[in-house]
């Protein structure tokens, strides 16, 4: 009884090997044609000579692979694809071949599948001539092997063709692949499945928030473009989203190396990867503005899926003008010491009292500050003419801290230097009151002038 059940197990190992090796296998020794990968391309859209060379490959499978499915998704109402199936000569001899050779791809869609057999069957041996035509019987494409050729040991070839689909549900095909070299009694096989589904191609929209219409950009200065592209509808895959500007009459992706009148720090195209309905993503590019001051242009972002189907959109078109300026803010109209006896020295402007003093800001659009200057003019009686309080009665200083304060001249005084923008400083004042005037209102102004040596 021993005997018998270790006859059984040996049995049972036996036929799990033969089912495991039955979708893929080779035979015969002699010149013997492998099948070593099947590729699928969508090339839906593309001129005749594109259609049978451009590498726009969806998916590829091997008879060694765990999954012998090529999965394909069908986005327009009819849609054109290209199988190549790369075919090796596993032999030590060649392979001539003849018009008896078996070469055919069975399990395709004769009901829906348009297929030029004159023009759009062939098989290429290296990189010599496409041997054309074929034969359609019932779900059954065979290669015309009467083109003959000779495939050398070691040697690949490919067997190829296009074809239309129609097709308005979702299939499943289970297909067998199989060449034979008949003299030589030798070949392979490779069974496996096309599974093509239908999916509805997305719609893209894009906005531009960056630069708004009619903006000022500093010369030799960075600014932001900022876009979103959204997917609405079905499905739109990976998407690149480009920052743009007009050239010409042409519209320009903007480069990413030096280069007027634009560049951007950074990569350009950005992508957003498998998008699908309901899908957004937003983009920042850091663009420097490097054309000829006074010259005006328009930007623009551009969506571009990898799916063809979908079409490309773009946004709004914004006018941008290049120009050399400083943008400088001032807090505060009016500065005020409140009420002060004469004969008194530093007495601190009421503003001197907060977190923070007189604030005088760069707006981050602006060239850097060189010079700041600030001139202060004598103070006049309001009721009563002739006294006044000269300016080197006027201190002033960065910190509050009158140990750290500098006197007006009544000049144009530099009082700082290289502010950059998005900088904010804040100013003290102190005012110092004669003996010898009347108590009065007194009133004045201070002068600041903003210089760059640009």
């Amino acid at each position: 009884m021993k005997k018998v059940s270790l006859a059984l197990v040996l049995l049972s190992v036996i036929l799990g090997l033969f089912t495991v090796s039955a979708s893929a296998g080779t035979f015969g020794t002699d010149a013997q044609p492998v099948i070593k990968e099947i590729q699928f391309h969508n090339v839906d859209g593309f001129n005749s000579t594109e259609r049978e060379d451009r590498d726009n490959l969806i998916e590829s499978i091997t008879p060694s692979s765990q999954d012998d499915t090529l999965n394909i998704s069908k986005y327009n109402s009819t849609q054109k694809f290209r199988y190549d199936f790369i075919i090796e000569n596993g032999g030590d001899t060649e392979w001539v071949i003849e018009d008896n050779d078996q070469f055919f791809h069975h399990g395709i869609d004769s009901g829906n599948w348009s297929i030029d057999t004159t023009n759009d069957v062939w098989y290429q041996i290296g990189t010599g001539p496409k041997r054309r035509g074929g034969t359609i019987t019932n779900n059954n494409l065979t290669w015309d092997t009467s083109n003959a050729g000779t495939l050398s040991p070691d040697e690949t070839m490919e067997g190829s063709y296009i074809f239309n689909t129609s097709q308005e549900k979702a299939e499943t095909y289970n297909q067998n692949f199989r060449i034979e070299n008949t003299g030589g009694g030798a070949g392979s096989f490779y069974e496996h499945n096309t599974s093509i589904s239908l999916i509805d191609p997305g719609l893209l929209n894009v906005t531009l928030y960056e630069p708004p219409e009619d903006t000022r950009l500093q010369l030799n200065r960075t600014f932001e473009v900022n876009s979103t592209v959204e997917c609405l509808g079905g499905e739109c895959g990976d998407v690149d989203l480009s920052a743009r500007y007009n050239e010409s009459g042409s519209r320009l992706d903007i480069p990413e190396s030096s280069s007027e009148p634009f560049y951007s720090i950074g990569s350009n195209p950005k992508t957003c990867q498998g998008m699908e309905a309901g899908d957004s993503c937003n983009f920042n590019w850091d663009i420097n503005a490097t054309g000829a001051d006074g010259s005006n242009y328009t930007i623009d972002t551009e969506a571009s899926s990898a799916l063809s189907q979908v079409e490309n959109n773009q946004s709004e078109k914004n006018s941008v003008n290049i120009d050399f300026f400083l943008i400088v803010s001032d807090t505060r109209n009016t500065t005020s010491f409140g009420a002060v006896d004469p004969n008194t020295t530093f007495n601190p402007a009421l503003g001197n009292s907060g977190a923070h003093g007189h604030q005088i800001t760069v707006d981050n659009y602006s060239q850097p500050v060189d010079s700041l200057y600030l001139q202060v003019n004598n103070l006049t009686s309001y009721f009563t003419e002739g006294y006044r309080i000269g300016p080197g009665n006027f201190s002033y200083s960065f910190e509050n801290d009158t140990s750290t304060s500098e006197r007006s001249t009544g000049d144009y005084d530099k009082i700082k230097s290289d502010i950059q923008p998005g900088t904010t400083v804040d100013l003290f004042y102190w005012l110092d009151v004669p003996s010898g005037i009347v108590q009065d209102y007194y009133n004045g102004t201070a002068t600041f002038v903003a210089a760059s040596e640009n």
